[in-house]
């Protein structure tokens, strides 16, 4: 058995063909071995003359049996070149356990692919499985980063809170300060505008009277240069 490049297998058979049975000897002579001497002998083809062992022994048989005819020579020739019944299963058998060595091999064969085909399927995983583990170390490596920059925010965060909550509580004190400022001076300006209107009143009330003095006044003016007027023109006595 000999293993080609295309993954089949090559038998060499015992039992090429039953041509090497067709050799001129003797119809007499014992029959040839299938496996020895059937590849001594030449094929019918062959145009190699027999030994010379084998062309006395079929000069003597030729010479004590003259009754045979060359018909019966010929007919025993033809009857040699038939397969025996045991070499026929026994070819049968050789093929068949051909066959099934071949069927093996090519199973075999098929089964070394789809071990090739399953271990190039295997080093791609495990490639993509480095290149994910080497993916996840960047990923670990910027995750620390990361926490460290969080960290460094929420520190400097604190700080600015910090800051924060402290101008913001400034300003809520300045703006209650403000708030009760406003509130004092809203108060005051209440009291001191209440304090101008009652002032407004009485100096409402004051120009009143001092109209009405003023129209007695003018009155009483008005009386007086009358009789300053009448006293002047009248006669002495």
């Amino acid at each position: 058995m000999e293993r080609t490049s295309r993954g089949l297998t090559e038998i060499n058979p015992p039992f090429q063909s039953f041509s090497r049975l067709k050799t001129r000897h003797c119809p007499f002579s014992p029959p040839p071995d299938l496996v020895g001497e059937s590849r001594k002998r030449a094929d019918i083809g062959n145009e190699a003359e027999p030994s010379p062992t084998s062309l006395s022994s079929c000069n003597k048989r030729t010479r004590t049996s003259n009754a045979r005819s060359d018909n019966e020579c010929q007919e025993h020739q033809i009857h040699l070149l038939r397969p025996r019944p045991y070499h026929e299963s026994l070819i049968d058998r050789y093929k068949q356990i051909s066959v099934e060595i071949e069927e093996g091999l090519n199973g075999a064969l098929r089964k070394e692919r789809e071990l090739e085909t399953a271990n190039s399927a295997l080093n791609t995983l495990k490639a993509e499985k480095q290149g994910y583990i080497t993916k996840i170390s960047k990923l670990e490596a910027q995750n620390v980063d990361l926490k460290t920059k969080i960290n460094k925010i929420t520190s400097t965060d604190e700080c600015q809170l910090k800051r924060c909550i402290q101008r913001s509580t400034q300003l809520n004190e300045q703006n209650n300060n403000l708030r009760k400022l406003y509130e004092a001076n809203a108060k005051r300006y209440l009291e001191e505008n209440t304090k101008l209107i009652e002032e407004k009143g009485k100096l409402q009330a004051e120009k009143t009277e001092m109209g009405k003095e003023m129209l007695a006044m003018r009155s009483e003016l008005e009386r007086m240069r009358r009789k300053c007027l009448v006293s002047t023109f009248q006669p002495s006595d």
